[in-house]
């Protein structure tokens, strides 16, 4: 592990926000002192549906990035994204208009890496599988998030959790779908080669922004119907999507939320990833 990864929220109330600040400034600073790069990004969340998304909530949350940005150049942090999941809570069109005119703002405070982080599974996702008649094409939809960010230093894409069909499928492009699946994804490789080659092609450097496998129950209902997978299963994944991804992506931030819903200290996943890398290298 050589970089920490860090989400400040949109839209606290004030109290709630007095606790958060002071919390991650010191995970900042204890980063910083074992040596460990730092990136921060704004978390999506109580905002709502996109329906209920207003210009005077996005002038809000502008406000905050942009405090957190100076914040950010304070601690000597290196990396910045104004928003992790834009796409999922705006229109796309709104989302990558929103990016242009923050960016210049960001730049003005903060000397770091600015990242486009994007969460790569919205209603634009959804409207392209229907108009495709169940054959969800996921390609087109994560090269147009990459080409959306040609301005920024890198870019970075979600890749949520695991379903059982995901795990049937991305690693196995020839399987034939059966009749019982109701979508048959592309396979992770040929999104990997394809992302990859959008991002050289504009000559920025491309991450996975949030990959992790849940081996355990949120609480408060969190992840209902997610599909929860052994440690030995949560390996075998790492593993084969650390194979599919490195060979063509600049990094991985593997997300742990919760340490007992999907960490991986201590774990074969952790074993798993310690040798991928060295290999890796």
């Amino acid at each position: 592990m050589n970089t920490l990864q860090i989400y400040f929220s949109q839209y606290l109330p004030a109290p709630l926000y007095q606790i958060e600040k002071p919390f991650i400034l010191g995970v900042i600073k204890e980063a910083k002192k074992q040596g460990l790069a730092v990136h921060v990004a704004g978390q999506a969340g109580p905002f709502g549906s996109p329906e209920g998304i207003t210009e005077r909530k996005i002038e809000i949350y502008t406000r905050r990035v942009l405090e957190w940005a100076e914040l950010c150049e304070e601690c000597g942090v290196e990396y910045f994204s104004p928003i992790a999941e834009a796409d999922l809570l705006l229109d796309r069109d709104r989302a990558i208009a929103w990016h242009a005119e923050i960016l210049p703002e960001i730049r003005r405070v903060f000397s770091g890496k600015v990242l486009a982080h994007w969460s790569c599974y919205s209603p634009d996702d959804v409207e392209t599988q229907e108009e495709r008649q169940g054959d969800w094409e996921l390609v087109d939809a994560y090269c147009y998030r990459v080409e959306a960010s040609a301005d920024f230093d890198g870019v970075m894409l979600d890749y949520q959790s695991p379903t059982p069909l995901m795990m049937k499928y991305w690693f196995d492009p020839l399987k034939m779908k059966e009749e019982s699946d109701p979508w048959r994804p592309n396979s992770l490789e040929t999104i990997a080669i394809a992302t990859f080659e959008a991002a050289a092609e504009m000559g920025i450097p491309i991450y996975v922004g949030e990959f992790y496998v849940e081996t355990g129950e949120a609480p408060f209902g969190l992840n209902t119907g997610r599909a929860i997978f052994s440690k030995e299963e949560q390996a075998e994944y790492v593993g084969k999507f650390l194979d599919i991804f490195m060979p063509h992506y600049d990094g991985v931030i593997y997300c742990s939320w919760f340490s007992f819903l999907n960490g991986i200290e201590d774990t074969p996943a952790e074993q798993v990833m310690k040798e991928k890398f060295g290999a890796l290298r």
